[in-house]
């Protein structure tokens, strides 16, 4: 599976959600993993929001 075009502003709700600081790459995933299984449950679109910059190590890669 990969990404899915999300409406914006068509009356249909919608959610922007992901966590607040990035403490590797693994707890990433399993962030977006549970989100996309919380929006097929329910069928709220979920726009999963990484704040690259808000890392606890400032070295950390997520590319890798």
């Amino acid at each position: 599976d990969g990404p899915a075009a999300v409406e914006v502003g068509g009356g249909k709700l919608f959610l922007i959600a992901g966590p607040c600081v990035i403490e590797s790459r693994d707890s990433a995933l399993r962030h977006s993993a549970r989100l996309v299984e919380i929006s097929r449950q329910t069928g709220v679109p979920i726009i999963y929001r990484l704040n690259p910059d808000a890392t606890v190590a400032s070295k950390l890669d997520l590319a890798a």
